[in-house]
């Protein structure tokens, strides 16, 4: 086996050097982290399809087989670095108003403040998140096809934290996916 050997020892030294490197440029966003193992995960795929001494080597798969598996694969891997990567984000911070005050009290008296209700903001903000965060299609896609709706939906959080009272801003950081809104929002 000493291709697939070879193959596999190349990857694995990628791979070491990947991990080994933090402050290198791949590091310095989860889009090119993404990208990264989305490459590494078809290659290995590559390697243990196409090459003839693998162990799990097809010979006859013909024209269109091969090629789905490895995109599949691929395509695979991207999606759950993703899915991971936004179940780190959804993380909410936990931010409270008031020590002595219980969360229905200062909601009360933030939607008794005039102006739009906390619920109405929160639902709005949620509403333009899902607009852009498409689970997937990637973000680089969505905003290249659909450039000016994303704009506007991001011009419409910002308009929402900008014209929030101060009280009303501290439920809304305590309450929203801000992780995930700085990742998407961060131009």
């Amino acid at each position: 086996c000493p291709l697939f050997s070879t193959c596999i020892a190349a990857l694995l030294y990628v791979l070491f050097y990947f991990l080994a490197n933090e402050s290198s440029g791949v590091h310095h966003a989860q889009e090119f982290e993404n990208r990264f193992w989305t490459i590494w995960s078809a290659l290995l795929a590559v390697a243990i399809i196409y090459v003839p001494d693998s162990p799990v080597y097809f010979e006859d798969l013909g024209p269109y087989v091969g090629p789905m598996m490895v995109l599949t694969v691929g395509y695979g891997v991207h999606t759950w670095d993703r899915i991971v990567h936004r179940k780190e984000m959804n993380r909410q911070i936990p931010v409270g108003l008031r020590r002595g005050a219980s969360a229905a009290q200062s909601l009360v008296r933030l939607n008794a403040m005039g102006g739009m209700s906390i619920e109405e903001q929160l639902n709005r903000i949620s509403n333009c998140m899902k607009n852009i965060d498409q689970m997937l299609v990637p973000s680089t896609i969505n905003n290249f096809i659909n450039q000016q709706y994303v704009m506007r939906q991001e011009r419409e959080i910002i308009s929402i934290f900008e014209d929030a009272q101060p009280k009303a801003l501290n439920y809304l950081i305590g309450h929203v996916k801000l992780g995930l809104i700085f990742y998407k929002i961060k131009d």
